[in-house]
């Protein structure tokens, strides 16, 4: 008979009692969440510390489980991978739970990690600000470049994969705001070959996938979407042209599609260049070797200045503030105006004339207490043209006077 627990439910494993909670938007449903390969439970522990009990479909229950949890415990201290504390239930350890139960067969008890995987964020179109965007990303790069600095590889990246803790009003903090979970099939020297190799998850597969994912480098081209989503969703066109449970539909994946085109436009459009190229580095890829190391994303990222805020966190009646959009280009890229020596304040009476530079162009030169000639020029134009006309008048009058028939 399939497991199904009820609501307060008790079970005890490594003699510590745990007790199924309710989901908060299902009274009297265990709170539980089923993916491809397994449902997680949320349980409460007697002294109110929340774990995740992740129970397997029989496909995927496996000895491999047991035998992979004294390896992984040493990455739980690394930010991102808690969820690598674990216990396995076995028929050894837990004769008496696995007898009553048989579907808790290598079940894997874990830290519970707070929060909505990045799938259900972009499912429930909630809306980043650019800020958010950027410290969203930085963080999960940061996670990433560490983990391959480190030879490690989750190697199943992906939207319900990543979990992202409620956002602080103070932002987001590296390493606290983000988790991986489902690390099941984690590479690193050590670590057993899967029985059944990851093949990547729709809409983040590079197109060696089907072959089987289980390298270092393997999480090369789905951290690089993930990346590029979370940097571009302050965007309204993206989440507005979002396919669904991911960004991309599966089938555009690594091809010239109008999605493609509209990140790789917002990421030139909000923070620079070297991201778009980077991004189109990974999407034009043959290989995972082919693509951009995380560490350059990291790199990136932490150099990347604030981005181009063209929206505004709007009061809850909803409205979006006009703001000012400046060109971005990061600093490096700017080239700087040559030094030149401060001039003295003008005193009075001085003239501003142009004088040529050495670009060709013109800047003000100041000779003071002096009247510029063409000046001059002008003012003795004009009083000579004053004298004609009076003299033309004056002649005019006279031969008027000299033939007038009234005299």
């Amino acid at each position: 008979m399939t497991f199904q627990p009820n609501v307060d439910d008790a079970l005890t494993i490594n003699k510590v009692e745990f007790r199924f909670t309710e989901h908060p938007s299902a009274k009297s449903m265990p709170y539980g969440q089923t993916g491809r390969r397994a449902t997680v439970y949320q349980v409460k522990a007697h002294d109110g510390t929340l774990y995740a009990l992740k129970v397997f479909t029989q496909a995927f229950r496996s000895p491999r489980h047991a035998e992979n949890a004294d390896r992984l415990r040493p990455f739980a201290s690394l930010p991102g991978l808690e969820v690598c504390e674990r216990t396995v239930t076995t028929p050894q350890n837990e004769k008496k739970l696995v007898g009553e139960h048989p579907d808790l067969t290598y079940a894997v008890l874990m830290p519970w990690v707070n929060g909505e995987t990045w799938q259900e964020f972009m499912l429930a179109q909630h809306t980043l600000t650019p800020q958010q965007s950027l410290e969203l990303a930085r963080s999960l790069a940061s996670i990433l470049a560490n983990m391959e600095q480190k030879g490690i590889a989750h190697c199943d990246l992906s939207g319900p994969n990543v979990m992202l803790s409620f956002f602080a009003p103070s932002g987001i903090s590296q390493g606290e705001r983000i988790a991986l979970v489902d690390v099941d099939d984690l590479y690193a020297s050590g670590l057993p070959r899967p029985e059944k190799l990851p093949g990547g998850s729709p809409g983040y597969a590079h197109k060696t996938a089907p072959q089987g994912l289980w390298s270092a480098e393997t999480d090369r081209f789905a951290g690089a979407i993930l990346l590029v989503e979370m940097l571009a969703w302050c965007d309204q066109r993206v989440r507005q042209g979002a396919f669904g449970e991911q960004y991309f539909d599966p089938a555009e994946v690594q091809k010239d599609s109008k999605r493609y085109r509209l990140l790789s436009t917002v990421l030139r459009e909000r923070y620079s260049t070297p991201l778009a190229e980077s991004f189109s580095q990974a999407w034009q890829s043959e290989t995972l070797n082919d693509c951009p190391p995380l560490s350059k994303w990291a790199e990136l990222l932490g150099a990347s200045q604030t981005p181009v805020v063209t929206e505004v966190a709007a009061p809850e009646a909803g409205f979006v503030l006009p703001t000012f959009k400046p060109d971005f280009r990061p600093i490096e890229d700017i080239p700087l105006p040559p030094e030149s020596p401060t001039q003295p304040p003008s005193p009075a009476g001085a003239v501003v004339l142009a004088s040529p530079t050495s670009q060709g162009s013109t800047s003000p030169a100041i000779i003071p207490g002096q009247v510029s000639r063409k000046s001059k020029s002008r003012s003795i134009v004009w009083a000579w043209t004053l004298v004609v006309l009076f003299g033309l008048a004056a002649l005019i009058l006279g031969i008027l006077y000299v033939n007038c028939p009234c005299k």
